[in-house]
């Protein structure tokens, strides 16, 4: 898998789309309590990461080990789901 943004869990409960709002590629999505960002759509260009007011988005590959589930939820959320359903829980900016 490529490289993607992963958000972090300071942002569980809080969902600040400030970060939604520069992405250029709408990789951002509903996922209850948070936002999570598709591993195949996001084009790791950074600007999510300079917006997040929590400081939590990273790169997948800077992803503490204590933030390991927030990586492992992001994998997760996505698997079985089809495109019709991912687009209901984009969130556009």
């Amino acid at each position: 898998m490529s490289d993607f943004n992963v958000v972090l869990s300071p942002c569980v409960g809080v969902k600040a789309a400030a970060c939604v709002t520069v992405c250029p590629c709408d990789c951002f999505y509903d996922a209850g309590d948070r936002l999570v960002i598709h591993p195949e759509e996001c084009i790791i260009c950074g600007l999510c990461e300079t917006q997040c007011p929590m400081l939590a988005i990273v790169p997948n590959e800077e992803v503490p080990k204590e933030e390991q589930a927030s990586l492992d939820f992001a994998h997760s959320f996505f698997k079985g789901k089809t495109r019709e359903e991912l687009d209901q829980l984009n969130v556009t900016g």
